[in-house]
């Protein structure tokens, strides 16, 4: 079990450089073990990759022990600062004292912790269950796990799939780490898992920021634990929830080190923000608002600011170049641009011209407004009436206007945008509840107000992110599709702390708060009753299905032929794949990673036996899709199963 050292070794790292960075509260503490400990991570990864031994667990453990020692060297020339001290309150304790008079005096707020700890306890037990499931996982996410440990390193292979070799691997790193040392899948979900839990300490400190106390903040940092799209994300392999965290924790860790002077949290800030870009392509979006956010600051602020905002933006480029930028330069290299070839990068942004520019932001602002009003995880028929009242009373509306929103319009291919569908509960189509709608909107709305009267940067800062992200994913995006509510994750992290001024004493306040309790309980207990990707309860469940069932729960089509396979094709095999069709890798790897799978690209080379035999392909599965191009397979290879357009052969002489 080389996980443990190797933890132990992550923990050492980021326990011992948090001490030397003295964090001025248990929030920043929080987020520097974990601010560091991906860094790590990120950091062993490019360097074992470009020796091409990123799938060397030994050198992991190594390269993890040098940097432990070299934090540990870092934290006996700084004069052993006390590693217990950034745990530590104002009068010493690690454990703060009058939680028992908290409890009398707040019951609602313990009442709602003691639901998120479930919610996160059940969420861990999904995440050991249910293998990854979701489309993006079984294509992209754990389909180029397979091929990093396969072929020791991340540089491009041949694949079909351009987003396997492209995307920023920063967050799969950390998912990769898990099935490196565990040899398994079993629990790369809980990268995502992780990152929900760090989103609490950095929703706390933003609202502590805010002049929130303890108690509101605690408040605000929970229901963001409570939102349908957090709840479904936090048991996937995408990235969209670490990389909204990551952004949260730069925001939180920059205004602390401005509010602070502490240059230690501003190093942090930078470190946050150039993981987060090697994290998620959506984060560019939020890069025009930081500008004018800085801008706000060096406005209220003055000159006073200037050095501190200088410390940050250095660490900020300092830390994209060490553990953001590696995958963007490998795509500079081998496709001449730093997200990928240009036909891939045109297909995500359909040729903008003016005039979609136009109508993307005539129509896909209100779209995405409107989705986020979303019942989802109240209970039926209260569900299904609040969504038709929503959809007939909008559509009443836009149509007395002659404003044809429903229409094709700025609509990517293949989808349209109906004011009446009800999307199911899922994590790729899922929003954030009812309280988006009925207190963080109006509470960021109603704070930005204030923060203009104050003068405040911080107030300022969060409406400037949620309002420039908002138009500027709207006008970029190719066009509306139902997935979009996750690409918000960041700009809802920043925004819930808003929430946090209803926790106020008095009879009238505490009837309100229990109502939201109520509320907020009820829609996290639905979203996981309802969860069509992972079924807790019904005659079809994840209890009693078996593996494959469970991966292809959302991609009905690929049952039929993984099970096939499976029964052929040994677990330690080498298989050759040409397929001309819709299909999904990562089913085929296997739980422990052990088949070899192969690329057959371009279709034709199925037919060359000495290259086949030159990559040890020991069986080839072939699918191949109606009208689509016939692949002419050598005689001497010879069918052992089919299945629909599906085969698998076999050599005849073993």
């Amino acid at each position: 079990m080389l996980i443990i050292p190797a933890l132990a070794l992550l923990l050492a790292f980021g326990i011992h450089l948090t001490a030397v960075l003295r964090p001025p509260t248990r929030a920043a503490a929080l987020l520097s073990v974990y601010l560091l400990s991906y860094a790590n991570i990120v950091l062993v990864g490019e360097i074992s990759n470009s020796l091409i031994q990123l799938n060397n667990r030994w050198l992991f453990i190594a390269l993890h022990l040098v940097l432990a020692a070299a934090a540990w060297f870092i934290w006996r020339r700084s004069g052993c600062p006390s590693l217990r001290a950034p745990w530590s309150g104002p009068d010493g304790r690690v454990i703060p004292c009058g939680l028992r008079a908290s409890l009398k005096r707040w019951p609602d707020l313990w009442l709602l912790g003691a639901g998120v700890g479930i919610a996160f306890l059940f969420s861990a037990v999904l995440i050991w269950v249910v293998p990854p499931n979701n489309n993006d996982s079984l294509a992209t996410h754990m389909s180029r796990i397979g091929y990093w440990l396969q072929h020791g390193s991340f540089f491009p292979w041949s694949t079909h799939r351009i987003w396997q070799i492209t995307y920023p691997v920063n967050m799969q790193l950390q998912m990769f780490w898990t099935a490196l040392f565990l040899g398994s899948d079993r629990i790369v979900e809980i990268v995502q898992w992780l990152g929900a839990l760090a989103a609490i300490p950095a929703a706390y400190g933003l609202a502590r920021l805010l002049g929130a106390s303890r108690p509101q903040a605690s408040f605000a940092a929970l229901i963001l634990c409570t939102f349908p799209a957090i709840i479904l994300e936090s048991t996937t392999t995408q990235n969209d929830l670490v990389a909204g965290t990551l952004f949260a924790a730069m925001l939180y860790l920059l205004f602390l080190g401005l509010y602070r002077n502490h240059t230690g949290m501003l190093v942090l800030s930078g470190l946050a923000l150039g993981l987060g870009i090697g994290t998620k392509q959506t984060l560019f979006f939020l890069l025009p608002g930081l500008a004018l956010a800085v801008g706000v600051v060096l406005i209220y602020c003055g000159r006073k600011s200037l050095n501190n905002l200088m410390t940050w933006a250095l660490s900020g480029v300092a830390a994209f170049i060490l553990v953001g930028a590696y995958m963007f330069i490998v795509n500079q290299v081998n496709f001449g641009h730093p997200m990928g070839p240009e036909t891939a990068v045109e297909s995500q942004t359909v040729g903008m011209t003016g005039q979609s520019l136009a109508d993307n932001l005539k129509f896909n602002v209100f779209r995405l407004v409107y989705q986020s009003i979303d019942p989802t995880g109240l209970p039926d028929p209260l569900a299904g009436y609040s969504f038709k009242a929503k959809g007939r009373i909008t559509r009443a509306v836009v149509n007395a206007l002659h404003y044809p929103v429903e229409s094709a319009a700025a609509v990517t291919p293949g989808y349209q945008f109906d004011l009446l569908h009800r999307y199911v509960v899922q994590e790729d189509a899922a929003w954030y509840g009812p309280l988006l709608a009925l207190l963080v909107l109006p509470a960021l709305l109603y704070q930005t107000y204030k923060g203009i009267k104050r003068k405040d940067p911080l107030r300022a800062a969060i409406f400037i992110l949620s309002f420039t992200f908002l138009i500027i994913n709207a006008a970029l995006r190719p066009g509306w599709d139902p997935f979009q509510g996750r690409y918000f994750i960041p700009v809802v992290m920043i925004s819930v702390p808003m929430i946090a001024f209803l926790v106020k004493p008095g009879k009238r306040w505490a009837t309100l708060r229990w109502a939201v309790v109520f509320i907020a309980l009820t829609v996290a207990a639905n979203t996981f009753l309802l969860n069509s990707g992972k079924p807790v309860t019904g005659e079809r469940t994840v209890w009693n299905m078996s593996r494959v069932d469970m991966q292809t729960l959302q991609s009905f089509y690929m049952r039929g032929p993984i099970k096939m396979i499976e029964s052929v094709v040994p677990a330690d095999a080498t298989l050759g794949l040409v397929a001309t069709g819709r299909y999904l890798e990562y089913p085929l790897f296997g739980e422990q990673f052990s088949r070899h799978l192969v690329q057959i690209d371009p279709p034709e080379r199925a037919g060359d036996i000495r290259w086949l035999k030159s990559q040890g392909i020991e069986y080839v599965v072939l699918q191949q899709a109606g009208s689509e191009m016939q692949v002419k397979i050598p005689e001497v290879l010879v069918p052992i199963a089919s299945l629909e357009d599906w085969t698998v052969y076999s050599w005849a002489v073993r």
